[in-house]
């Protein structure tokens, strides 16, 4: 059975204010108390406040690595 994803975004001004190290820190620390989840945290400049999500993989449609290589260009031109 695949582990769930759990995901934190935080808004910019936490990368700002706390640094890349803490907010690795803080990753490493949930990664190590939800041993049952794959976890991301990511910086998300369309977020306020910290928002958590979790993902269950075995209800999304499985893609190749190259098709999720583009969406995440993708993704990325957008913001640009």
């Amino acid at each position: 059975m695949a582990k769930p994803i759990f995901i934190t975004r935080v808004p910019l001004s936490a990368l700002e204010e706390m640094g890349a190290d803490k907010l690795t820190q803080i990753n490493k620390d949930l990664q190590t108390q939800l041993h049952d989840y794959h976890v991301l945290l990511m910086v998300d400049n369309r977020v306020d406040t910290a928002k958590f999500e979790c993902f269950n993989v075995e209800h999304l449609d499985a893609i190749t690595v190259s098709e999720m290589r583009e969406q995440i260009i993708n993704a990325i031109d957008q913001l640009k």
